[in-house]
């Protein structure tokens, strides 16, 4: 984590979190706001400049306004061959492929909290990223019920402790992250409402019963 903070030009864990969040987000409404999801959000498509994230490689991502391709045809760029799409298996959201019918944008809201977390819980490195994702799938994408695997584990995550910390001085993030997790797409926050929520939250004024109740 680290490296990402002197990257976005933050002195502490807890700046560096905050700021990696916003920026993610930033990224995302600007994106869906042009009718884009990415669908293949990770470590490696990211870029840093000027302390914020850049997001690059487009190749996966799918136009959700169709384009004329002659007076009689239209197409959706990313979504014209049957929806079949290289992603990463590591930061998917559980419905793999998207539904434009169906909060199609919702996939990118996915990837985006569970790479959150694995820079909030110190998961991100080529041993446990995979190993994160597997351990969230096996608790039903409940990520309260992932916690609370890890807590009654004998070998508990070593970012555990400041990352409870940090929680415990942002109430409402929590639930945020569990909405942005949900495995049904349409629950899920759009970004521009999870940017609200976690600028409420950054000023001291969130809680732990923000939004929908499962």
């Amino acid at each position: 984590l680290g490296h990402v903070g002197k990257a976005l030009n933050c002195e502490s864990y807890a700046d560096t979190l905050d700021r990696a969040l916003e920026s993610l987000l930033q990224i995302l409404d600007h994106v869906h706001q042009h009718q884009i999801v990415h669908r293949d959000i990770k470590p490696g498509n990211l870029l840093v400049h000027d302390g914020s994230f850049l997001l690059m490689d487009f190749g996966s991502a799918a136009d959700l306004e169709p384009i004329s391709t002659n007076l009689l045809q239209k197409r959706r760029v990313g979504l014209d061959r049957g929806n079949v799409v290289a992603v990463s298996p590591i930061y998917c959201a559980p419905e793999i492929f998207i539904d434009i019918r169906d909060a199609p944008t919702a996939f990118d809201i996915f990837s985006t909290a569970l790479l959150f977390c694995q820079l909030l819980f110190s998961y991100l490195d080529e041993r446990t990223d995979a190993g994160f994702h597997q351990q969230l799938e096996e608790a039903q994408w409940d990520l309260s019920a992932w916690l609370s695997n890890e807590l009654g584990s004998k070998l508990r995550p070593g970012g555990l402790d400041h990352a409870l910390e940090y929680l415990a001085e942002r109430p409402g993030l929590w639930r945020l992250l569990e909405e942005m997790l949900n495995r049904d797409p349409v629950r899920r926050p759009t970004a521009k409402e999870a940017l609200k929520r976690l600028s409420t939250i950054q000023i001291g004024e969130g809680t732990e019963v923000e939004g929908e109740e499962d």
